[in-house]
């Protein structure tokens, strides 16, 4: 099974959550917001549901009497599994009149329900509980006194109901395990004995992360002790040469430009102050300079057993939801790019949930993972999409979302580019970004995503003040309109001509999707339906919204499922004109000819293939 959304209720500050749905195609969510925010609450409250226990401030207080939280989460069915099986490993007695009811689930609904005497209660929705609820088991066992003939007739006995709660106990125990990394308390030591190891001493300083590094290199340290000093010696070579390769692959930071941390574990016999056997661990980044990780820095201290616990966890285990709390606290910005790329191996197998207000852990081209958490004095801590219009404060929320667009709010925005194009929202942001890769554009400029036309003169009003390049792209819907008009009034003193150089309106089109034909849309469901009349930029709502529908667009593409050739001529038309003038305006001498000979290559090209199918068209360029 596979975690698909959550809601959380009088948890701490967490009135109602509301629903986060997880990312469909991807298996990392990021909750970003500001300190105390409540975004650790949002994680504490997923661990306490998998554990079924409640941390002692988890109660929510209000003016009358504590309310007690009430955890629900979502799971998405996978191909293959099956949930009957599941349930007739855990349980004695399963009728079959129940099957029909798990056969047919493409999602079962769990929720927890804690109460005053800190005990809690799992169980399905309403709806699927009572589905349970309304079978009357048919199923019959034969019984027949002792002594009774073969062929004597004997008596029946109805099957007793089994309840929904026992069902959800059951099946509960077949979900990915949920573990919850808030801090990293237990650090690679410097030294460990043997015997502490062999005794399983649980408590010696750096315990776990030494079974760690068994795991991950599935071997058993204490055997180094009963090897000749030769024997010995080879092993630990080898070890040393595997765990160094492993951690290197994902710790990029370099003291020099061509040094590599070098990761050592020495056996020792023991003698003087410690005279029985222990390991000794080493981290190096030159020749003889063997430096104990105690003696090298936090950050990479802790990223060494972050590293370690993350790996060799994912390895001893079934695929696993794990949760992590502002990771990376201690380290650089450019390290924390390594855990990025830590998340996104982890998350080829497991689902992984992290919160932080840090841009460097948030990548700009995957912003469908990012979920705002936000603290409204009268809502509680609530989780938005970052197209939400419910934020009480935009500015604040988004400023991880900001921040890793390359705005630094602190310290004075720094783009990612010098020239910005700003558009509506994450919808057109997910469109141009690919469209602009099939069109075969490649100019120096990012894409910004704006909060709905009526405030994409704030990020207007930022790159002005910071004096930075910047043009916007809109719909032609009336909120655009309105919008283009309100700046026009009080940013051009009313001069058409002078907003309309700065200013582009896609024609004609009332949404982004309008760009595009219902065919280029199938790409994206081959199951929708867009029946001439309607409008495309409504219709997608349908399927998923349009959020979800632009990002498996632009996933396709980035994929190569969908290419320029099965994209249809209307949209490459309607965007060409977009990047038209995009590319002239931040072009520089003889832009405008450049681009303009690229595109009427790019037309005759296309009239040449259509000539030999169909009568060919005029190009209106």
């Amino acid at each position: 099974m596979r975690l698909q959304s959550f809601r959380i209720r009088n948890y701490k500050s967490i009135q109602d959550s509301g629903y986060c749905r997880l990312p469909d195609t991807d298996n990392v969510l990021v909750l970003a917001g500001q300190n105390e925010s409540g975004k650790s609450s949002v994680l504490q409250a997923l661990y306490d549901f998998e554990r079924g226990e409640m941390r002692e401030d988890a109660v929510c207080v209000t003016d009358s009497e504590p309310v007690y939280p009430i955890v629900e989460c979502v799971y998405a069915i996978e191909k293959d599994e099956n949930l009957v099986e599941n349930i007739q490993e855990e349980l004695d007695e399963f009728p079959d009149v129940y099957h029909e009811i798990f056969s047919k689930a493409g999602t079962v609904t769990f929720i927890r329900t804690f109460t005053a005497e800190d005990e809690s209660e799992l169980g399905f929705d309403s709806e699927f509980t009572k589905r349970i609820e309304a079978i009357t088991p048919s199923v019959s066992v034969e019984t027949a006194d002792e002594g009774t003939a073969p062929e004597a007739e004997s008596s029946t006995a109805p099957t007793e109901k089994v309840p929904a709660s026992e069902i959800a106990e059951a099946l509960f125990r077949y979900t990915p395990k949920v573990i919850f990394f808030d801090d990293f308390c237990d650090l690679l030591p410097d030294k460990i004995l043997i015997s502490d190891l062999k005794n399983k001493k649980t408590d010696a300083r750096g315990y776990n992360a030494v079974k760690n590094i068994e795991t991950l290199l599935k071997v058993d340290l204490t055997s180094l002790d009963s090897l000749s000093d030769a024997t010995s010696a080879a092993r630990q070579q080898k070890l040393n040469k595997m765990i160094t390769a492993n951690f290197n692959e994902r710790w990029k930071q370099r003291i020099f430009e061509d040094n590599e941390y070098r990761i050592e574990i020495q056996h020792k016999q023991g003698k003087g102050q410690t005279p029985a056997p222990y390991l000794n661990f080493f981290v190096l980044t030159k020749e003889g300079e063997y430096l104990t990780p105690a003696q090298r820095s936090t950050g990479l201290r802790w990223f060494l057993s972050f590293y370690l616990e993350l790996k060799a966890k994912s390895l001893d285990s079934d695929k696993l939801i794990i949760l992590f709390d502002e990771p990376g606290l201690y380290l650089h910005s450019k390290a924390q790019n390594d855990i990025k790329g830590l998340f996104e191996e982890l998350g080829l197998k497991d689902q992984i949930i992290y919160s932080t207000h840090s841009p460097y852990l948030i990548d700009t081209a995957k912003l469908n993972r990012v979920r705002l958490i936000v603290n409204d004095e009268s809502a509680g801590t609530t989780v938005e999409k970052i197209t939400t219009m419910k934020v009480p404060d935009q500015k604040d929320a988004l400023k991880p979302i900001i921040d890793a667009l390359g705005l630094e709010i602190a310290h004075g925005f720094t783009p990612v580019k010098k020239k910005n194009v700003i558009l509506e929202g994450i919808s057109d942001f997910n469109y141009f970004t690919a469209m602009k890769k099939l069109l075969g554009y490649n100019g120096d400029y990012c894409f910004v995503p704006s909060m709905g036309a009526p405030n994409v003169h704030l990020l207007m009003e930022l790159c002005t003040g910071w004096g930075l390049e910047w043009l916007i792209a809109f719909d032609e819907d009336a909120a655009a309109k309105k919008a283009y008009g309100q700046i026009k009034k009080s940013f051009f003193d009313d001069k058409e001509e002078e907003a309309k150089e700065k200013i582009f309106f896609m024609e004609g089109l009332e949404g982004i999707e309008d760009a595009f034909t219902g065919g280029d849309l199938q790409l994206v469901e081959s199951e929708a339906k867009f029946p001439e009349g309607t409008k495309k930029s409504q219709k997608v709502q349908e399927y998923g919204g349009k959020e979800l529908f632009s990002r498996k667009f632009l996933e396709k593409v980035n994929e190569g499922a969908i290419t320029k050739e099965n994209i249809s001529k209307t949209a490459q038309k309607n965007f060409e004109k977009a990047f038209h003038f995009i590319e002239v305006k931040f072009g520089s001498g003889d832009a405008d000819g450049v681009v303009k000979e690229a595109l009427d290559k790019a037309v005759a090209s296309v009239l040449a293939k259509e000539s030999a199918q169909t009568t060919p068209l005029v190009p209106k360029v």
